[in-house]
């Protein structure tokens, strides 16, 4: 008390200003005034959720949910992506330009239901190029071109010359197989009408159309640079980086087999230029099993070209395209193996299989706008893929039935015989020997009508064909597949590529007009 009496009395004040201290702040956690909001974004099969979370400060947290949707897929393609950018992260060609892939976090929960982070400043090609139905498709195709086709227009334009082509296709075929019921006789048939050369008419006659929308919406994306990076350097920067994200997404994409990239799956990052692709549902060619094919190794579209300036793919596109592919090429048993892991995960064999591709594409197909209400084909029509094959209204024929009896050995283009693929001991396994005698002395005389009803019965005996060895074996085809794209091989090439000579095909491969106007509407082809 006697050294207290001599302290200043300003110094005695400073107490009222002093508090106690947590070890840890934990006002930033989620407590009691936590708000969230879900919205569903999307129109697709399984429509999204998108979380959206305050915290006590305010501040918002995005996630993406999705239900009756494996995201496991999408967990390995982002495993993948972080151990390439390792790759490019070691490699002085690809860390000197500073080479790398966005990736994001995605959390399965199981295999219905997943979380997925969401990219926060980045919207997707639809959105900025095309808008969306809220705001009339007001876009900037719409803001910059307003005299061009709508983009609507455009996509019904070349939907009515797909549907056009396949009738035409549908009734040469149909002269073929009129006169003989027998299938081989009417396959010689049509053989002799010409019916090869009819489809290389239809297919030029989708390209006419494919350039008539192409010469009436003209490419708009280099005003994205413009809009968000006004300053002239911040401009150069960031088109560097779109051009460098660009490129290395696009040899990686070609690697993986890469599909389903159309407008709504690749982002543009509005604070860094950076191209991201998001959904990797279909990887390791499954594209090529889809109802329509996709026939372009990546997408590289003319708006996509548009945002690389005036050289376009020439230049320094092709040159990163290069060193990436140089990169790849040498690191090539390290890309392996690491698909390998991958790939043979026991958990892993379900996205292999090939009748989950082609059911998903159904599902997809059948909600598409060629398919909705007023958009089908005409009452006594059918509803038939590509290939010209159909499925009638009344009935429907089992995707995975059709792999199944191709997978026996059925040649192509015989799929009204495929039933006979199916083993009688199969039926004897799922209805019982006492079921499957009934039905035959019940139809003894009209075999084929059994035959449909066993191809029409969604079987789960045809679902469960997909062996453990099967899985395997595809597995195997997928890596064989990444190694031979690594070594320098295109399909049906028996000749090694070079690098140079390797990049120039896959950019020619991803514009040739020929295949960008037999792709699926929905993708977008002319965007």
């Amino acid at each position: 008390l006697s050294r207290i009496k001599n302290v200043p009395d300003f110094l005695l004040h400073l107490s009222s200003y002093i508090h106690s201290l947590h070890p840890c702040c934990l006002s930033g956690f989620p407590g009691d005034r936590l708000r969230m909001r879900v919205t569903v974004i999307g129109s697709g099969i399984t429509k999204p959720k998108l979380l959206c979370i305050w915290d006590r400060k305010g501040r918002k947290h995005k996630q993406c949910c999705k239900g009756r949707e494996d995201v496991r897929q999408d967990r390995v393609a982002q495993q993948l992506f972080s151990m390439l950018n390792q790759v490019f992260l070691e490699a002085p060609s690809t860390l000197e330009k500073n080479f790398y892939l966005r990736t994001y976090v995605v959390v399965p929960f199981s295999p219905a239901v997943g979380i997925l982070e969401w990219v926060n400043d980045a919207v997707t090609l639809a959105q900025y190029l095309i808008g969306n139905p809220d705001n009339g498709y007001h876009g900037a195709h719409a803001r910059y071109r307003p005299q061009d086709w709508t983009f609507t227009a455009c996509r019904q334009k070349l939907r009515l010359a797909r549907e056009k082509a396949l009738a035409q296709r549908r009734q040469m075929l149909s002269l073929g197989t009129a006169d003989d019921g027998g299938l081989q006789k009417g396959q010689q048939k049509k053989e002799a009408s010409g019916a090869d050369a009819g489809s290389h008419s239809l297919v030029e006659s989708l390209v006419q159309t494919y350039d008539e929308i192409c010469d009436h919406f003209k490419p708009v994306l280099h005003h994205f640079f413009l809009e968000h990076f006004p300053s002239a350097d911040v401009w150069y920067e960031k088109r560097q980086r779109y051009r460098r994200t660009l490129a290395v997404s696009s040899m990686v994409s070609y690697i993986i087999g890469l599909g389903d990239r159309h407008t709504n799956n690749i982002l543009l990052d509005v604070a860094s230029g950076d191209l991201i692709h998001i959904d990797f549902g279909v990887v390791f060619e499954q594209g090529k099993l889809l109802a329509i094919p996709e026939l372009v190794p990546f997408r590289l579209t003319r708006d996509l070209v548009d945002g690389l300036g005036c050289l376009g793919v020439a230049g320094c596109f092709k040159r990163d395209c290069e060193t990436t592919m140089e990169v790849l090429r040498r690191v090539s048993p390290l890309v392996v193996s690491i698909v390998e892991v991958l790939l043979f995960d026991p958990l892993y064999r379900w996205c292999l299989d090939p009748r989950r591709i082609l059911q998903d594409s159904d599902k997809s197909l059948a909600l598409s706008p060629s398919s909705r209400p007023g958009n089908g084909p005409k009452k006594g029509e059918q509803k038939r893929g590509r290939d010209g094959g159909g499925r009638g209204r009344g009935k429907r024929t089992s995707v995975s039935t059709l792999l199944f009896a191709e997978q026996k050995g059925r040649k192509r283009g015989r799929h009204e015989a495929i039933p006979e693929a199916i083993p009688s001991s199969s039926a004897h396994h799922e209805n019982g020997a006492a079921g499957a005698a009934e039905e035959t002395r019940d139809h003894e005389n009209s075999v084929d009508d059994v035959k449909r009803k066993l191809v029409d019965s969604e079987m789960p005996i045809v679902e469960d064909i997909l062996t453990k060895a099967e899985g395997n074996m595809n597995a195997k085809l997928a890596v064989l597949t990444v190694r031979r794209k690594l070594e320098g091989y295109e399909e049906g090439e028996i000749a090694q590529l070079s690098v140079n000579a390797h990049v120039a095909r896959l950019v020619n491969a991803a514009q040739d007009r020929t295949a960008l106007a037999q792709m699926f509407v929905g993708w977008a082809p002319w965007v």
